[in-house]
């Protein structure tokens, strides 16, 4: 019986998009006068923030990249950042049916709870695995791993949700089941070629991938 859910956060939960895509642009225009395709930075969703830039540059500028990359990010974040249909109906459903919900995310702790209290979704969320919680990351299953520690579940338990082929891996890895949202930002070929285990429209799909949960939502 499945007791708890893990999403992933940008992209499934919170509608960062374009807040990530314009963030590392700016970055690496501004500090390397690097042009980058839009096409290029989706490829590297769901990573940490400093191995992807660390593709672009040495160790010794890292550092600031990472710097110009964050204030950039955060002075846009809250006008950038966007809700997807029906996640907070969804969540709320998830939590009156008892069920326990972890995020898990590579972002920093605190990036990551800036948005979901944001967007009003901090509430619903028992667990928050972020960079700091794991040595290793997506594509790693090390931050699922991590989450079920932390909920004291076992992975047949549990389910995740994502958006990135990381998040499929990562799940996987870790023996959970994962499916992913048909508005994630990646195509759906690339996302196939990872076999997840279902496909949700929006996440109000979810309670048919849940025995004993109510389907019916009352607004």
């Amino acid at each position: 019986m499945v007791k708890g859910i893990l999403f992933d956060l940008d992209g499934t939960l919170i509608d960062t998009n374009e807040l990530i895509i314009s963030s590392y642009r700016y970055t690496l225009k501004s500090q390397l006068r690097l042009e980058v395709s839009r096409e290029e930075i989706i490829g590297y969703f769901g990573e940490p923030l400093m191995i992807t830039l660390g593709r672009y540059c040495s160790v010794e500028q890292l550092p600031q990249l990472v710097k110009c990359y964050r204030e950039y990010n955060l002075a846009r974040h809250d006008t950038l950042t966007k809700s997807f249909p029906g996640v907070r109906e969804a969540l709320q459903l998830l939590k009156s049916r008892g069920l326990l919900i972890a995020v898990v995310t590579s972002k920093m702790r605190d990036t990551a709870q800036k948005g979901l209290a944001l967007l009003n979704l901090l509430e619903h969320i028992d667990v928050l695995v972020g960079f700091e919680d794991t040595a290793k990351h997506k594509p790693d299953p090390a931050p699922v791993e991590k989450a079920l520690e932390y909920l004291a579940l076992n992975p047949s338990q549990v389910l995740m949700v994502g958006d990135s082929p990381y998040d499929v891996r990562s799940a996987h890895g870790a023996g959970v089941r994962c499916g992913v949202v048909e508005y994630s930002i990646f195509e759906r070929g690339q996302l196939e070629k990872e076999k997840p285990d279902f496909w949700l429209t929006t996440l109000l799909d979810l309670p048919k991938y849940i025995g004993g949960i109510d389907e019916t939502i009352v607004y």
